[in-house]
């Protein structure tokens, strides 16, 4: 064992997978159901889904304005806004779907983001030629899509609390 050498190297990154099996074996349950029910679900994800929302709507509403300081602040929240955008993308689908397909979702997920991606460029040539480089047209449209993501939170929880269903008087 002289200068960190190990004949097993991948020891440690197998120990969470054992643990894992171990819990498996000693409950009757399927493991992700009890991580669910002992975590609250994707009731959870629902302050991080409207605190992404509310970035978002911050990157929109500072971008609109053709103010240099604010564009600061506007690049401040685009990164900000970058973290929660993946990490409680990739959360959330942890928590809303089965760990079997959360690979082929999160793909999908990207793909549907880069092809979004993709209408930047007719966006920019709307405003370069019949909007004579006035982009207020785009910034309120762009204003408004973004305060339709404020449903998604919504929806999370009324489908979590739809789910729990009222509670029984004993």
């Amino acid at each position: 064992m002289d200068g960190g050498f190990s004949l097993y190297p991948d020891l440690p990154c197998l120990l969470p997978a054992l643990h894992c099996a171990r819990l498996q074996a000693a409950s009757p349950l399927p493991f992700w159901t009890r991580i669910l029910s002992l975590s609250g679900g994707p009731l959870l994800t629902v302050p991080s889904l409207a605190l992404m929302s509310l970035l978002c709507l911050g990157i929109a509403l500072c971008a609109s304005v053709p103010v240099l300081p604010l564009q600061y602040v506007t690049f401040i929240l685009q990164v900000i806004s970058r973290s929660f955008l993946y990490g409680g993308n990739a959360a959330f689908l942890t928590l809303a779907f089965p760990p079997e397909h959360f690979g082929k979702i999160f793909g999908l997920v990207m793909a549907l983001s880069a092809i979004v991606s993709l209408l930047q460029f007719p966006i920019f040539t709307f405003i370069k030629g019949p909007l004579q480089n006035d982009p207020l047209y785009v910034n309120v449209m762009l204003v408004l899509v973004t305060l339709l993501t404020f449903m998604h939170p919504f929806l999370v929880y009324g489908e979590c609390q739809r789910k729990e269903g009222p509670p029984s008087i004993a």
